[in-house]
């Protein structure tokens, strides 16, 4: 990923996480979005990899952070060891 598309990644995110919110797409739309960028991405510009962090940015957004069990479970280990 190049820092140069970094704002334009988080556009990409927050523009399809808000399209989420408001129920215009689903989950499953993001990620055939995210397929056809690589797809087509890599047709067009086969040694861009700039692409793939496109495309991972539809699939983070149709991931629900939000929801109980995506959150970190942190527990104790017994004994205190591995």
């Amino acid at each position: 990923m190049s820092d140069d598309n970094a704002p334009a990644q988080s556009a990409l995110y927050l523009l399809a996480h808000a399209l989420l919110q408001m129920r215009v797409v689903e989950p499953d739309d993001l990620v055939e979005a995210a397929r056809a960028v690589e797809r087509e991405g890599a047709r067009d510009d086969p040694y861009n990899k700039d692409w793939d962090g496109f495309a991972h940015s539809l699939r983070l957004a149709a991931r629900d952070l939000d929801a109980q069990e995506a959150r970190p479970k942190l527990g104790v280990i017994d004994g205190g060891k591995a």
